[in-house]
């Protein structure tokens, strides 16, 4: 199983409550496939003021092809009741409680809601340690967008590795665009000459960084398997890019042999489309549990068949 262990490695900081019996066994059974006695034990303990309850709930609730397959047949009073606190007519988002004094639920809260909370590069530092890393990434564009590429620049040099390929790329955009402003940005240790920076930037830039990021190529026409070129190129990266190779294991467990290439080219075009990325097939939350683990359990293959669906993938042929 050699696409698990490309799964980011557990350095996170430990939540207070995550060994709580009542909530270990409702991620177990979310882990199973059985969503709803698991997201009922979740708000119950939401209720009882839980915060990994709270922001697991949360988490669960903002990814689209896990929670609407569950929700589609409840009504919208159900589906507030389950995902949502008690505060006013809609609810609310349980990380807005669990924010009041929980690090890391004010740090989602922060990517989750941009413009109520200052651009802060703590917060990045924070989600990092606690290794939300998709979050992490999606907020270092926030930073840049709010006039603090620098900021973001930095966290993406000094954690590279736990970022990977995504991370490279838009680390190479942030270097590009401090240059171009007049700012040398973060660089490694001998980048003395212009050649040297070039090639550093090339390789930050490159074909597999920039599909494990965005899930394109910057090419015209854009990549795209109707054609026997891009079909195989687009195989390829999937094959190259960590982030993205789960996609293997599932074509291999759904489709023929014969169908392999066409599965991996179609999966990451509608991965493209399902607009998921980076990071296409993380945990919901990372923090609580690991993408390694999620992508072992029971449940992973039906949630990344929902995830191509919202692509509008064909299925194997």
């Amino acid at each position: 199983m050699y696409v698990l262990a490309c799964a980011q490695a557990s350095t996170a900081q430990d939540i207070d409550g995550t060994d709580d019996p009542r909530f270990v066994q409702a991620k177990q059974d979310w882990l199973a496939g059985e969503d709803m006695p698991a997201l009922e034990e979740l708000a119950a303990l939401a209720h009882e003021g839980h915060a990994p309850a709270k922001i697991l709930l949360s988490r669960i609730a903002a990814t689209p092809h896990v929670i609407d397959p569950v929700t589609q047949t409840l009504d919208r009073k159900a589906k507030i009741a389950l995902l949502r606190e008690p505060v006013g007519l809609s609810g609310r988002d349980w990380l807005v409680s669990a924010a009041e004094d929980n690090d890391l639920a004010h740090a989602l809260w922060a990517v989750a809601a941009p413009g109520k909370i200052a651009p802060d590069a703590e917060v990045a530092r924070t989600l990092i340690a606690f290794g939300e890393i998709k979050p992490a990434l999606i907020y270092a564009l926030a930073l840049w967008k709010a006039g603090k590429g620098e900021e973001a620049a930095q966290i993406l040099h000094e954690h590279e590795a736990r970022f990977g390929a995504a991370g490279q790329d838009f680390l190479g955009f942030l270097l590009m665009d401090l240059a171009i402003g007049g700012t040398v940005g973060p660089l490694p240790d001998g980048m003395n000459t212009p050649a040297k920076l070039e090639a550093y930037l090339h390789a930050l830039r490159s074909d597999e960084n920039r599909f494990a990021y965005s899930g394109t190529l910057d090419t015209s026409p854009l990549l795209h398997p109707s054609r026997e070129g891009d079909r195989e190129r687009l195989a390829q990266l999937v094959h190259a890019v960590p982030a993205v190779r789960p996609l293997v294991l599932f074509c291999e467990a759904r489709c023929g042999e014969r169908q392999q290439e066409m599965c991996l080219a179609e999966g990451a075009w509608s991965l493209a489309k399902a607009a998921n990325h980076p990071y296409p097939f993380a945990s919901p939350a990372q923090s609580l549990i690991e993408d390694a683990t999620y992508w072992a359990s029971p449940r992973f293959f039906s949630d990344v068949e929902h995830l191509l669906a919202r692509g509008d993938w064909l299925g194997c042929r």
